[in-house]
Order: structure tokens, then C-alpha cells, then sequence
């Protein structure tokens, strides 16, 4: 934001809500992907996957990230660009909500207050989607664990016949 302030003042308006909407896009597909790691390793019966969401450290509080960050951004897109457009004029008090709602509301409540418990949940479920990685469909009628994979076995090529002379 700096840098735009420098370079042209009546841009930023304009990029703060472009940044807001950034901000609620990472939320939102950072949210998606968990949902995704939390189902896929239930489907193959991970046993560090609680089968309850509530037993999830932090997800609950992740969950409302995603409409708290669409419902800013879209409230500073609109405000932005009325801004921007010179439909309303009062650029300092606009300043002034925006800095307070970014310090107050996400950097100290948001990151700072629920930040370790998303952190907590983002990181299990890293570890979650390496061993989804190292696991595979469940094969029906197999008597092998489905879960693991089996290490690669190293064929030798072993040629029929007496040795060659």
C-alpha cells in the first residue's frame, strides 16, 4: 500500500479493496483445501483425522474467517470505488476505519487472539494431506492394509539359460 500511496495517492482507495478481496480469495481457498484434506483422509480412514469437526482444534474459527474477509472486502470495494469515483468524499474517515478494522479487527483479534489455533489447524492438515499423499484408495477384496503403499520392489532382470561363455 506504501507504494502506491507514493506513487499515486488517489489509487489507493482502489487498491486497498483490490487488496481485501486478495485477502478473502487466500482465506477462501486455504479454507477449501483443509475441507478437502479433512474429507479425503476420512475416505481413507487416517486415524489422526477426529471423524468430528468440532474436535478439530481451530476449524471453527477458520470457518469464519471466509465470511468475515468477504463481508470487509466487499464493504471497502464499495466504499473504495465510491471514493474513487468522487461519489462520496470523505477519503480520511474512510482512511481511518480502514486502518482501525485492519489493526484492531484482523491483526490483533483475528491473528493474534485466534491466529495460533488456525495455525494449529492449517499445520495438521498439511501433515494430514503428505500422508493422504502416501496413501491410496482402499482396494476392495484386497487382504493388503489399503492405506500404505507397498515400497517399490527392485526387479532384477535374470537372464534363462546356461551363462554365456
Amino acid at each position: 500500500m506504501l507504494a502506491v500511496t507514493l506513487i499515486e495517492p488517489c489509487w489507493w482507495p482502489i487498491n486497498s479493496a483490490i487488496g481485501q478481496c486478495l485477502t478473502w480469495l487466500a482465506n477462501f481457498v486455504t479454507f477449501a483445501y483443509v475441507r478437502a484434506v479433512i474429507a479425503r483422509s476420512r475416505r481413507l480412514g487416517l486415524s489422526t483425522v477426529p471423524a468430528d469437526d468440532s474436535k478439530i482444534t481451530g476449524l471453527s474459527s477458520f470457518a469464519r474467517w471466509v465470511p468475515t474477509s468477504l463481508f470487509y472486502a466487499m464493504a471497502v470495494l464499495t466504499i473504495g470505488t465510491c471514493l474513487y469515483l468522487q461519489l462520496l468524499q470523505d477519503v480520511y474517515v474512510y482512511a481511518l476505519a480502514v486502518t482501525s478494522t485492519n489493526v484492531f479487527l484482523f491483526y490483533v483479534i483475528k491473528c493474534g487472539v485466534g491466529g495460533p489455533t488456525i495455525r494449529m489447524t492449517t499445520v495438521r492438515t498439511c501433515l494430514a494431506a503428505e500422508r493422504v499423499g502416501r496413501c491410496r484408495q482402499p482396494l476392495p477384496h484386497s487382504g493388503r492394509d489399503p492405506r500404505f503403499r507397498e515400497p517399490p520392489v527392485m526387479r532384477w532382470h535374470v537372464p534363462k539359460g546356461p551363462p554365456p561363455d
